[in-house]
């Protein structure tokens, strides 16, 4: 049963309305349930796990394995994505500070940070921002330069065409065209080195500040750990104070999953963000495809899963508070008529 099948129209009256708030807690309920008595897994070991819009109720070995397929997915995916060009670096920073703020004022509605830290807080979140956006214009200027300079080379220009239709004879089995090609490769690069030389200037100016704005990105990806952390702990302080003691138990189990599996995720990735701190000052520019790799790799395994199940919990509990809220309207409205009909009747 879903709960799409279920037309609510705006006329409702409150009691179908909590009925359809309890059918949805029921249908997530019971498919631990029948889980459980189909396969004989104990309750206590299934979990609801929500993936492509579905719910579905798991073992902690599948939810692992099906974690760990979705994150070398992610790695692969990431491994091939370019950031070259404004906008996608720029997309991907104001993303990730996006979702800091997001959750920066999560915490400041939930929690007892200060507004003096909460500005100083702001201000780094935007004063990274502007260094971010400052930095990627410099990378677009001085690539576009160096693709200028390429055209107008037709040294340059005519053996990096030839490569990548080198590239393209292998990839077609087109092999006398590929022995033409790497002939002609071969015959010119020392005279295509020559030529290169005259865009080193641009080539390592552009490298520094490709640099510069990866020391950038590490620090927001921190920012995103930390504030993903923060979050975590203050659920799993409400969930040992009793605050959420008024949820659904399909809810308050699925909470308490997500901060396990959140808290397994910072203690074993702790040494790994650390790094991320260490300054790339001093760092030789030819490092800079292996500095991308293994923040691509942090990103799929630690900060992708972090945002993903801190925006599950984040979500049950609103949920659940709205709920919550929103059955409170209605036995308070429900007191008031009841209150209403009583002197009616003393009237009478």
């Amino acid at each position: 049963m879903e709960d799409n099948q279920f037309d609510l129209s705006k006329d409702a009256d409150s009691e179908n309305e909590h009925a359809a708030s309890q059918i949805s807690t029921v249908v997530m309920a019971a498919k631990i349930l029948e889980r459980s008595r189909a396969d004989g897994v104990p309750m206590n070991e299934l979990s609801l796990d929500v993936r492509g819009g579905k719910i579905r109720a798991v073992t902690r070995q599948e939810k692992k394995a099906a974690d760990e397929s979705r994150r070398k997915e992610l790695i692969k995916k990431l491994r091939q994505r370019s950031i070259r060009g404004d906008n996608s670096m720029a997309e991907d920073i104001s993303r990730r500070l996006a979702r800091c703020q997001e959750w920066i004022n999560y915490l400041s509605c939930f929690s007892e940070i200060s507004e003096r830290d909460l500005a100083s807080i702001r201000r780094s979140i935007e004063s990274r921002n502007n260094r971010a956006a400052s930095l990627i214009k410099e990378i677009t200027v001085l690539e576009m330069a160096i693709q200028r300079k390429k055209e107008e080379d037709p040294v340059i220009s005519n053996l990096e065409k030839s490569s990548k239709d080198l590239f393209e004879a292998i990839r077609r089995n087109d092999y006398d065209r590929a022995a033409e090609l790497r002939e002609y490769c071969e015959d010119n690069i020392s005279v295509y080195n020559f030529h290169k030389k005259r865009l080193k200037p641009y080539l390592s100016k552009a490298k520094k500040a490709r640099l510069k704005f990866l020391s950038e990105k590490r620090q927001v990806m921190r920012m995103q750990f930390e504030t993903g952390r923060q979050i975590v702990e203050l659920i799993a302080q409400d969930l040992t104070n009793g605050k959420f003691r008024k949820f659904e138990e399909a809810a308050l189990r699925s909470i308490t999953d997500f901060v396990h599996e959140l808290r397994n995720i910072f203690a074993t990735s702790r040494a790994r963000i650390e790094k991320l701190s260490g300054s790339l000052a001093n760092t030789a520019l030819s490092f800079i495809p292996d500095i991308e790799k293994e923040m691509n790799e942090i990103d799929a395994s630690v900060i992708i899963p972090v945002q993903e199940c801190v925006e599950r919990i984040v979500s049950i509990v609103d949920q659940s508070l709205k709920s919550i809220r929103e059955q409170t309207d209605r036995d308070a409205a429900a007191m008031r008529d009841s209150a209403r009909r009583m002197v009616f009747q003393e009237k009478q």
